[in-house]
């Protein structure tokens, strides 16, 4: 039997483009350079993201301004190790 969002249970589920616009959405921060890094990285990669780095992505959009600031523009090491592979990839989204 299917979900209500027709998947088959226990199948993942994809972002739908509600879920995309939600985290674009998110994106929109108080640092104009972290807006470009974040928003550039959904519209480029994101369609291509598996779940689990969807849900690692989740967790960097609820960082605070400043320390997301220090990951991705002075190559902080977050203090999550399960982060860093996701903001690098972030950090290094060609234009």
């Amino acid at each position: 039997m299917a979900t209500p969002d027709g998947a088959a249970p226990g199948l993942p589920v994809l972002p739908a483009a509600a879920g995309l616009r939600q985290r674009r959405w998110r994106c929109r921060r108080g640092l104009k350079e972290l807006d470009i890094l974040l928003l550039r990285f959904v519209d480029r990669a994101g369609p291509g993201l598996s779940l689990d780095e969807w849900a690692a992505f989740d967790r960097i959009l609820d960082l605070p301004d400043p320390q997301l600031a220090r990951h991705l523009l002075a190559d902080d090491a977050p203090a999550d190790p399960g982060l860093a592979p996701l903001l690098d990839r972030i950090r290094n989204t060609p234009f």
